[in-house]
C-alpha cells in the first residue's frame, strides 16, 4: 500500500468533509482507481462531481492534478500514483 493525499475545495470539500485527507491505495493504483475507491466510501454524491459511469475521463466540469499537473497532460486517469503524491481534485462551476 501507498498513501495519497487528496485534496478538494468548495463542494468537493463538503462531501468529504475536509480539505485534505491521506488515502491508502494499492501500489500500482491509478488516478481512476483512486476515484473508485473513493466513490466507494462517499457514494454517488462524490463520483458525480468527479466521473461519469463506464468513462475514462473526468466530466468536463472537473480538474484533477497529479503533484500540481492536470492530468489531461499526463496520462488522463489512467496516470498511476506514486507513494507521497497529491492529487487536487476540482469541481468547476460557472457564474458570473
Amino acid at each position: 500500500m501507498i498513501t495519497v493525499k487528496v485534496r478538494t475545495i468548495a463542494r468537493l470539500k463538503e462531501i468529504v468533509g475536509q480539505e485534505e485527507i491521506d488515502i491508502p491505495v494499492p501500489q500500482g493504483s491509478t488516478v481512476n482507481s483512486l476515484i473508485e475507491l473513493m466513490a466507494q466510501r462517499w457514494g454517488e454524491e462524490l463520483s458525480a462531481h468527479l466521473s461519469a459511469p463506464r468513462h475514462d475521463q473526468p466530466l468536463p466540469h472537473a480538474r484533477i492534478l497529479v503533484n500540481g499537473q492536470d492530468i489531461a497532460f499526463l496520462k488522463g486517469i489512467a496516470t498511476i500514483l506514486r507513494e507521497g503524491d497529491e492529487v487536487l481534485m476540482l469541481s468547476l462551476v460557472g457564474g458570473g
